[in-house]
């Protein structure tokens, strides 16, 4: 048998930690490649806690009388919406680490359980951004040839997807423009401080 968890990793360190809970109904496919060149694809779903497996696994070529040698076994796992994979191999320890979700090989010996690999994925980081400019008309719109205002202050405030605060500020570019970057989910205000 082969099997193991898919995680929601909120702290985004590539290891599981206590806390982090499971992610429902992500599919994980098993690929099994014999060496006569015959290919087996299961499927199975991560259930309520995310856990996974695959059982009854024929792990020995000699078992099914195709031809000599051992089978490779790889793990795909489908990426969750608006998820990212978290970082692999972190920390030096295998049944905590976050394993590659795009085609791990694993090791599976007949009569044995192999329950070490987990995937990791983390939410998508976003950005907000635009542009501050001078509405020279008082129409409320950016028409052509309304320039960029440079050196205010834009703050970002609000709450991310886990209930922590942010609190960013930035000052526009020569164009105007403004960006936070690499913002997790969640709900944010921004503000221009006039000059």
């Amino acid at each position: 048998t082969l099997g193991n968890l898919v995680w929601n990793d909120a702290n985004r360190n590539g290891i599981q930690d206590g806390s982090e809970l499971g992610i429902p109904n992500v599919p994980v496919t098993l690929t099994v490649t014999y060496p006569n060149g015959n290919v087996v694809t299961v499927v199975t779903t991560t259930d309520g806690s995310g856990n996974y497996s695959f059982a009854n696994i024929l792990a020995d070529e000699s078992f099914d009388g195709v031809g000599a040698g051992e089978p490779t076994f790889r793990l795909t796992v489908a990426t969750p919406a608006n998820m990212v994979p978290a970082p692999i191999d972190q920390g030096g320890n295998d049944l905590l680490d976050s394993d590659n979700p795009n085609g791990q090989v694993v090791t599976l010996v007949q009569g044995t359980a192999n329950n070490q690999y987990d995937f990791g994925f983390m939410p998508a980081l976003g950005a907000i951004g635009n542009s501050v400019w001078l509405d020279e008309n008082g129409n409320g719109v950016q028409d052509a040839g309304e320039a960029g205002i440079a050196g205010l202050t834009v703050a970002l405030t609000g709450t991310d997807a886990f209930g922590n605060s942010v609190s960013r500020t930035t000052v526009t570019d020569a164009d105007g423009n403004y960006l936070f970057a690499d913002l997790p989910a969640g709900t944010y205000t921004v503000t221009v401080t006039p000059t």
